[in-house]
């Protein structure tokens, strides 16, 4: 009877939303534009993170879209580490980076994911920087 009772009390429950999570598309310390602060480049940062897709009906654009952004937030994530760990403690003018068939890459300030069927791929680049004090000059530009 035990059984029943849990059973009946899991269906009256509401059903998780599937995207109850949702992520800024950057995490504090990485910028898409550059900041008003002062700062000193530090150098080039490269991430990338992988994701799931499938081929059947139920995964559709919007679920990819999704995903990208998702795996764009993470990649961005890896990039301020990379940053931190390198003496960088932000990261600006974070772009997502395309590569075309005839070898050349572009940059873009959304998402932009590729996408063989099996598995999507987030590649970010950024600047790892260290911000001035206030009173500075910008050092880059």
């Amino acid at each position: 009877m035990g059984g029943v009772l849990v059973a009946a009390a899991c269906a009256s429950a509401p059903k998780p939303k599937q995207s109850a999570e949702v992520l800024p598309l950057v995490p504090a310390g990485v910028y898409l534009q550059e900041p008003a602060r002062a700062y000193r480049v530090v150098g080039t940062v490269r991430a990338w993170e992988e994701f799931t897709t499938a081929l059947d009906d139920s995964f559709d654009e919007r679920e990819f879209q999704r995903r990208c952004r998702k795996a764009f937030h993470d990649a961005s994530v890896k990039l301020l580490r990379t940053a931190q760990e390198n003496g960088g403690n932000a990261v600006v003018k974070i772009r997502s980076v395309v590569f075309l068939a005839d070898g050349r890459k572009e940059l873009y300030a959304q998402p932009e994911c590729a996408d063989d069927g099996d598995s999507g791929e987030a590649l970010v680049e950024g600047l790892a920087v260290v911000f001035s004090a206030p009173d500075s000059a910008r050092s880059s530009k």
